[in-house]
């Protein structure tokens, strides 16, 4: 009875590393890889952070907010070409076009104008 459940726990040992190895812990070959943005939103003239602007990703569904800090941050993009479309309540919008991402771009500064400020 022994060698029969000693004999049951290594198949079932080697049948798990089996498994294991064979789902692998390597993405695909030539899987998307994911890359980051993240940046803040100044005013033009003062340089205070404007909490609370949309950031949208150009032409997807994609978009997020600033923090208190002024901070916005998407994850999870394929590397590419994206165009952003920045918005807040009182100010200019401003674009930023063609921003190609190869690796995850961090600090990106997106300087805005308050309306009447010409």
């Amino acid at each position: 009875m022994k060698k029969a459940i000693f004999l049951f726990t290594a198949i079932l040992l080697v049948s798990g590393f089996q498994l294991f190895a064979s789902t692998g812990i390597d993405s695909e070959p030539n899987a998307p890889v994911a890359v980051a943005i993240s940046g803040t939103v100044i005013d033009l003239l003062t340089g205070e952070a404007l909490a609370g602007a949309t950031v949208t990703v150009d032409n997807t569904d994609i978009k997020t907010f600033t923090d208190f800090e002024g901070k916005f941050y998407f994850n999870s993009l394929t590397v590419g070409t994206y165009d952003l479309k920045v918005s807040y309540i009182s100010y200019q919008e401003t674009n930023i076009e063609n921003l190609t991402v190869a690796e995850n771009n961090n600090g990106l500064e997106v300087k805005m104008k308050a309306n009447g400020n010409e």
